[in-house]
């Protein structure tokens, strides 16, 4: 049991490292490209780069850990990502950004399953959701502290690309040492876009609206930031108290889910956020102060659809059918995820930087009358 302990301590600090690579990725990113010069059309494409990446990555990643394992995944994914970060300086072209960013959301989706997959394998039956709430802790913390280290850096020098690809090379510790037995790939089961459809159709839209809200607030966020004159420790705090916003809500929010219809919970997140949105609209943008406690908000509300509709329609079927389940409600979620971004940066290039807002505030609004109509229906 101790080595167990040891194993997972190991694949925490694993994930806790990458976390904070991967924070300070997307926020600094958005905003370097915004130096660079790239049109908010250009910031736009780059950002969906990475859930087109995080989406090839969760169709192909699986039978590469099959193939060669955990740690072998992990070792190259990291190198990967370490040699991939000061490529970016050497360039501003940004087809070659896209591409790269591509390759990075790839080899960071590719971490993120191998881990998750590892902690499932490692963790005794009795603790797996304590566990789990440990990692979400820790992943989602150390992902603000990371976005918080922009603050410290130039964001137009090199620093940045280094402390992120220094971030991938110290992973390789804590994989290469890790004790205990090496974890084993369950065969995943089949569980199809249509069946999980059948069984929740607010499932399919909810975790598409929440990729969509999660990418467009994540990955635009700082651009937002940067134009309306944002400095850069606000633009750090901007993007942080979005995760952070995420933190807190998780618990209250879960423990709401158990009591209350998860349909209601999910209309009333969907009108909360698109009255959040319309509230960003009437704030000035030399309000620092206000829209950094609407970041938080929009952090804790409109990004926490995702849960709730994974637990609607995981309790509306079999146990040996959730692994399946996961991975196709994942791969709706990095299809918002794709769609969110590239609609937002058309927003702010047509409406202005507060065009971010109106984007999600349409989506979200689209999702509350769905869920309205699925009330109603029945």
């Amino acid at each position: 049991m101790i080595t167990v302990y040891f194993s997972l301590a190991a694949i925490f600090l694993t994930a806790a490292v990458v976390s904070v690579g991967n924070g300070l990725l997307q926020t600094f990113l958005p905003v370097r490209m915004q130096i660079e010069g790239f049109t908010t059309a250009q910031i736009g494409a780059v950002v969906t780069a990475h859930a087109i990446g995080f989406l090839v990555s969760c169709l192909v990643m699986p039978r590469i850990i099959r193939a060669v394992g955990h740690t072998r995944c992990m070792l190259g994914c990291a190198l990967v990502l370490a040699i991939v970060m000061p490529l970016f300086p050497l360039t501003s072209w940004w087809p070659l950004w896209f591409v790269l960013r591509l390759l990075a959301g790839c080899c960071l989706a590719g971490l993120f399953v191998a881990i998750e997959s590892w902690i499932t394998d490692r963790a005794p039956m009795q603790m797996l959701g304590a566990v789990y709430g440990s990692y979400f802790i820790i992943s989602k913390l150390t992902f603000s502290g990371g976005q918080l280290l922009l603050a410290t850096f130039d964001p137009a020098g090199i620093g940045p690309f280094l402390a992120i690809a220094a971030c991938f090379v110290v992973t390789l510790v804590p994989v290469s040492l890790n004790p205990g037995q090496r974890p084993t790939m369950p065969d995943r089961q089949s569980y199809g876009l249509d069946k999980v459809f059948a069984a929740s159709p607010l499932a399919v839209t909810g975790a598409c609206t929440a990729g969509f809200v999660y990418a467009s607030a994540n990955g635009v966020g700082p651009v937002f930031a940067t134009v309306v004159g944002f400095g850069t420790a606000a633009i750090a705090w901007f993007a942080a108290l979005i995760q952070l916003g995420n933190v807190v809500s998780q618990y209250p929010l879960g423990w709401l889910s158990d009591r209350v219809d998860r349909r209601r919970m999910m209309l009333a997140i969907g009108i909360g956020t698109a009255i959040l949105c319309l509230i960003f609209l009437a704030v000035p943008r030399d309000e620092v102060a206000l829209l950094l406690l609407l970041a938080a908000l929009l952090g804790g509300i409109g990004t926490s659809i995702y849960p709730l509709a994974l637990g609607r329609v995981a309790a509306r079927v079999e146990k040996r059918n959730l692994v399946g389940l996961n991975g196709t409600l994942l791969l709706c979620f990095a299809a918002g995820g794709i769609a969110g971004p590239a609609t937002s940066t058309v927003a702010m290039t047509w409406l202005g930087p507060y065009g971010l807002f109106v984007a999600i505030g349409a989506a979200t609004s689209a999702f509350a009358l769905h869920c309205l109509w699925r009330l109603f229906r029945r």
